[in-house]
């Protein structure tokens, strides 16, 4: 049994109540005994149960088995502090309701004050656990005491829940990605107010917020954990007609189409075009796949008043009358991802069938048939969620042009040596430092075929091995004669005792076939060497079915198998039969 997605239709609020929650994730949870398994604290002040059937089935949706372990009613405060196994938990929920924190007329505290708490229940966390910890915001009053002239004064508790969530808002955004927060308010306002509350039960059992309520805070939960283990996508693959633009250019000419920021259907198309630029300016790559004359694209790229986007803002383009499979599989070789990393949109049900029919693991959404939904098609699902952008997410764009220039530049030389020397690569292999960390930790979570582990790692859980002395993060970055690649390569090692052994090694696929993975690890090694004085090390290639290119990469470097089964090869070499490879084509500066 499988529990789906659900689907665009279902915005804003999914259709699913708590029976049904139930229901499919006991089915699940009874054939999916060996599922990966993610661990959930919730540390809370009112009664918080219900919300568990619908965290577990949007888990099970990417085949995660969810187990949740609910701290006691309103002690929060003293299990923090006196908890010893927070280390064991991936996410920890501080889930709180806003009377016994801030209603300062009868008790609680001020607005300042109850963030002081927080901030120091916060940072106490995080001396126990690399775990992220997900907060929310208060809801104000439906109805504030003194009627609507009192709630602008300072006293109000409307004033002093506005103050406390501002406060909060600055608060997790310091601490980011290590605290994210869900917004309370706007799950009252999708749900509707009679959906979010129950009063009954807040009197009688603690228990305020309905199925609709909890259904849609564990959905941003959900959402939370999947961008911060970065599993969102990663391209954005567009039909042209109907799609970025109303009507068949064809057919109405580049005047003709419906693509205006004051006029319905055009506004539609113009706020759709908005929110794409919102995502190419957090590194999601944008190309288009259109059975169209490309020159007739181009004319409205380059010239329509109200495109907003360029050819500047595309990582490729296949505009042409092949077969839209066709095209999607050369796009996808050509960036050197995966189809599971691609979300295609088009407004041809035929298209979208087909698509989703011959490549299994491209994510299909077709433009809805209420235009007025298609400016949000792409936020509401959470599949671009990032917690934050790094450096390389903003020159993403400008580096797959660049690639793209390497690779007409490639068909001037006729060995790929002479080729490699001409590009004049220079590399800077150092320990990571603490602005690369966020990044460092992004490569874990999206690098999948040059990756012998594909071990994930949060940037809490980096930023603690970083700090330990019996760890190692090195970073690898490198630019050319066309630009800069970024920071492209991870190496991490632990040692133990007179062993090193090598817990990750990856390379971004966007600088395979230039030998970087061969400096880079001649180089990690060596200062490994001369740092730890090990006599011994390990190494292993764990199998996946997206890594099988890197199956013998330790051989190469004197590594001798030592254990071997289907899924897992352990290596072992002595420090003096090493085999290091420095590269002659690649330059490298100092740290």
């Amino acid at each position: 049994m499988t529990i789906p997605e659900r689907t665009t239709q279902d915005w804003p609020i999914p259709k699913l109540d708590f029976v049904e929650a139930l229901r499919n994730v006991n089915k699940w949870e009874a054939s999916n005994t060996t599922a990966r398994v993610i661990r959930v604290k919730v540390f809370r002040n009112y009664s918080a149960e219900f919300i568990e059937p619908f965290l577990k089935h949007y888990f099970a949706t990417r085949g995660m088995r969810c187990e949740i372990d609910f701290g006691g009613f309103d002690a929060f405060q003293q299990e923090i502090i006196e908890a010893s196994d927070l280390n064991s938990y991936n996410l920890i929920l501080l889930s709180l309701t806003g009377d016994a924190l801030i209603d300062g007329r009868h008790r609680g505290s001020s607005p300042e004050e109850a963030i002081a708490k927080i901030s120091g229940l916060i940072e106490h966390i995080e001396t126990k656990t690399a775990a992220s910890v997900v907060l929310n915001t208060l809801i104000r009053p439906l109805l504030d005491e003194g009627g609507a002239s009192f709630s602008l004064q300072p006293t109000s508790q409307t004033h002093r829940v506005d103050s406390y969530n501002r406060q909060l808002r600055t608060f997790v955004t310091k601490k980011s990605p290590r605290c994210a927060l869900v917004d309370w308010e706007r799950i009252v306002m999708l749900t509707g107010v009679e959906a979010a509350f129950d009063r009954r039960l807040a009197y009688t059992a603690s228990a305020p917020f309905r199925h609709a309520f909890l259904n849609l805070y564990a959905r941003e939960i959900h959402r939370i954990e999947g961008a911060l283990s970065g599993r969102t996508k990663k391209c954005l693959v567009l039909d042209c007609d109907n799609t970025l633009w109303g009507g068949i250019v064809g057919e109405v000419g580049v005047e003709g189409i419906d693509l205006d920021p004051n006029e319905y259907p055009g506004k539609a198309y113009y706020d759709f075009q908005r929110a794409v630029l919102r995502l190419a300016d957090q590194g999601i790559m944008i190309a288009l796949c259109s059975k169209n004359n490309p020159e007739d694209v181009e004319s409205i790229l380059d010239n329509h008043p109200h495109c907003l986007i360029k050819r500047s803002h595309l990582v490729a383009s296949r505009v042409n009358w092949r077969d839209k499979e066709v095209n999607l599989r050369e796009l996808v070789e050509d960036l050197n991802i995966g189809f599971d990393a691609v979300v295609f949109v088009d407004d041809n049900p035929m298209e979208c069938a087909r698509i989703q029919a011959l490549l299994t693991d491209v994510t299909v959404r077709q433009v809805p048939g209420r235009l007025h939904d298609l400016p949000v098609l792409l936020d509401q699902e959470g599949l671009f969620d990032k917690i934050g952008v790094t450096k390389e997410d903003f020159a993403r764009t400008a580096m797959y042009q660049k690639e793209e220039q390497r690779r007409e530049a490639a068909k001037l030389f006729s060995t790929a040596e002479e080729f490699l020397a001409s590009l004049e690569i220079r590399a800077s292999i150092r320990m990571a430092k603490d602005h690369e960390l966020s990044r460092v930790a992004q490569l874990t979570q999206k690098t999948n075929q040059f990756n012998l582990t594909t071990r994930k790692y949060s940037e809490a859980e980096i930023r603690d091995l970083a700090g330990r002395e019996d760890c190692a993060v090195y970073a690898l970055s490198a630019r050319d004669r066309f630009g800069d690649l970024g920071l492209t390569g991870v190496l991490i090692a632990k040692r133990a005792d007179a062993t090193a052994v090598i817990d990750t090694l990856l390379m971004s696929c966007r600088v395979l076939g230039r030998r970087l993975e061969l400096q880079f690890v001649t180089e990690c090694l060596r200062q490994l060497i001369e740092r730890w004085r090990v006599g011994r090390w390990e190494a292993e290639y764990v199998r996946t079915e997206k890594n099988r290119q890197v199956v013998n990469f330790w051989d190469q470097f004197g590594f001798e198998p030592v254990a071997k089964d289907p899924d897992r090869i352990l290596y072992q070499a002595r420090t003096a039969s090493l085999t290091l490879h420095p590269t002659s084509f690649v330059a490298l500066e100092p740290a």
